[in-house]
């Protein structure tokens, strides 16, 4: 198949258009193939979920069960922070009677496989022959798999379709799904509508520059011949303007988003970086460039062949395929111009526009799928040229050649394929059934008070309220910040108190109905290990770091905390890690 496509790399091959079906047909069933392991794994048990779906979808287990989660600040304020797309799209899925859970492991598959038809929409239109639009699809879905973006179903995982949707329109100035995809990225993901609406700005600019130079100092003029010109894209900058007033305009209960200062004192280790240029390039949310190819050594071919494009491009005359692809990739450069600009911004108004790498990550990704496939190309077809030219008799034979190039095309494609941990889809997978399905049972009011990692699954396995988690630390709004660090710090300073006063003053501030320890919590070397500064992000002058130093030099003095005096009396629930012990009978006796 890969020997009819390198034949129909002339497009005006009678070939050609069965060749495109065919690639069609196998990029989807690649993305299909890609999905398969992460649809498996996500139902492969009772108790597994998506990461970033612990935050960002458990509470739509209010949908189908209003008392879920009542006056539960975690779940009422990623309630408050997720797009109305996004919320509407699941809410239709429970409407259908879908679980959100079951709906999330669901749509991966479906976003893998219209993004890639998508992409391979762009690809074609840029350069129409089967490997170009082939290989992009196959270098997207290896970026797309290497991440979490895509499988968690988050309104991240948005933003790979509807920015192709916006390109393809783009490409070919189709008002319909360029206004469609700008309203769907400011329902999904916002950061897309200013990628998009940049895109389109600076474009014009460049328009607009040309047209001045025919009809200088004629601002009448220019602006009757702009508008003439340059409707539709007018038109969509006073669209994306009117659909992110909404965002601008919002005002959280949560109080403001945090500045940069502020940050430093609720985050301090998000900017304790080492060494210092990696906060800027290799951060996983502040960084340039996407996290995972730090973390492969860059060894991705399309990376590569993206890197030498420029010396491609430079020596164009040489590649009789360059003829072929159209001048529209001019979009490629500017994209890259709009996003290190914003991503520059979003720096300089660092958690206003939420975190920098949200304006470069995804872009480079989509950058390399499409640069690398029309290098890929570029170059097989000069590389099937030479092959075919060799003469028979040679020691490198012409299909000795042929057979060459296929094969180093082929590695090139399937390599990535082969990196460990492909596809990464980072479901946790819950470890304590009996602990979760003891929580079932308990009213749905209650709630559960705990500083071991395990908390962080409670809400999505158990369906009941946590008091903090690690896993929801993600904070960017004041009063939530606020709130949080406190919470954490009243955990840590209530387990390990000495003083019973104090733990019942915390028992009742947060309504504990249940406190959840794990069975190595009071031994000071274990404690000393423990992650929750770590989680928290605490800086060491911060309170909560300062509980956890006193509550390791505590144990060490020998001084035992009042919990771990009541463990026998008021164990409720014990497996072999984990005790679960009962608010009240903590109370009645302190």
């Amino acid at each position: 198949m890969l020997n009819g496509w390198l034949r129909a790399l002339d497009p005006t091959s009678p070939r050609g258009d069965r060749a495109g079906r065919w690639a069609l047909a196998l990029s989807l069933a690649v993305a299909i193939g890609c999905a398969l392991p992460a649809l498996f794994q996500a139902f492969s048990g009772p108790y597994v979920v998506q990461d970033d779906a612990r935050q960002h979808v458990f509470w739509m287990q209010r949908w189908l069960h209003p008392d879920r989660f009542p006056n539960d600040l975690m779940a009422d304020y990623f309630q408050s922070v997720a797009p109305w797309g996004y919320q509407g799209l699941y809410r239709l899925g429970s409407i259908l009677g879908l679980d959100p859970m079951v709906f999330n492991k669901l749509l991966p598959i479906g976003l893998g496989t219209l993004t890639t038809f998508l992409c391979f929409q762009v690809v074609w239109q840029l350069l129409p022959v089967p490997l170009a639009a082939f290989s992009a699809c196959v270098f997207l879905n290896q970026n797309l798999w290497i991440a979490d973006d895509l499988v968690s179903g988050v309104p991240v995982a948005f933003i790979y379709p509807l920015f192709f949707l916006f390109l393809k329109g783009w490409l070919g100035r189709s008002p319909w799904q360029l206004f469609s995809a700008i309203g769907l990225l400011a329902g999904f993901y916002p950061h897309g509508v200013l990628l998009g609406s940049s895109l389109i700005g600076l474009d014009l600019i460049w328009r607009t520059w040309l047209i001045a130079q025919r009809s200088p100092f004629q601002v009448r003029s220019l602006l009757k011949t702009l508008w003439n010109q340059r409707r539709l894209e007018l038109s969509l900058l006073i669209f994306s303007g009117l659909v992110l007033l909404p965002f601008l305009g919002k005002s959280s209960q949560y109080g403001p988003v945090l500045t940069a200062a502020e940050a430093k004192t609720f985050w301090a280790q998000f900017f304790q970086v080492e060494p210092a240029w990696a906060y800027w390039f290799k951060h996983r949310r502040t960084g340039l460039i996407p996290i995972d190819w730090w973390e492969i050594d860059f060894a991705f071919p399309q990376i590569i062949l993206t890197l030498l494009f420029p010396i491609l491009w430079w020596q164009r005359d040489r590649f009789p395929l360059a003829q072929t692809t159209r001048s529209s990739l001019v979009f490629v450069p500017q994209l890259l111009i709009v996003s290190g600009a914003w991503f520059t911004v979003a720096h300089l108004l660092l958690f206003r526009l939420h975190l920098p790498n949200r304006y470069s990550e995804h872009s480079l990704r989509i950058v390399v799928a499409i640069l690398g496939a029309i290098a890929l190309s570029w170059l097989v077809q000069k590389a099937w040229q030479w092959a075919k030219s060799r003469p028979p008799n040679t020691k490198l034979s012409n299909s000795k050649a042929k057979g060459l190039v296929l094969l180093i095309t082929g590695f090139l494609l399937i390599y990535p394929f082969t990196f460990p941990g492909f596809p990464a889809t980072q479901y946790e997978i819950g470890n304590h059934p009996q602990l979760y399905e003891f929580f079932q049972n308990q009213p749905v009011t209650i709630r559960i008070a705990s500083t071991t990692r395990e908390t962080d699954n409670l809400p999505s396995f158990a369906q009941r309220s946590i008091v903090v988690g690690p896993g929801f630390t993600m904070r960017y709004h004041r009063r939530y910040a606020t709130e949080l660090l406190q919470r954490a710090t009243d955990l840590i300073v209530g387990q390990y108190t000495p003083n019973p006063d104090r733990l019942r003053e915390i028992l009742n501030r947060y309504s504990v109905d249940f406190w959840l320890l794990d069975r190595a919590d009071f031994d000071p070397n274990q404690l000393q290990k423990m992650g929750w500064v770590r989680w928290f992000r605490a800086s060491p002058q911060e309170p909560l770091a300062i509980a956890h130093r006193q509550a390791i030099e505590q144990l060490r003095r020998g001084e035992v905390p009042v919990m771990q005096t009541l463990l026998d009396r008021c164990q409720q629930f014990t497996d072999q890690s984990l005790v679960v012990l009962n608010g009240n009978c903590l109370r009645s006796s302190l």
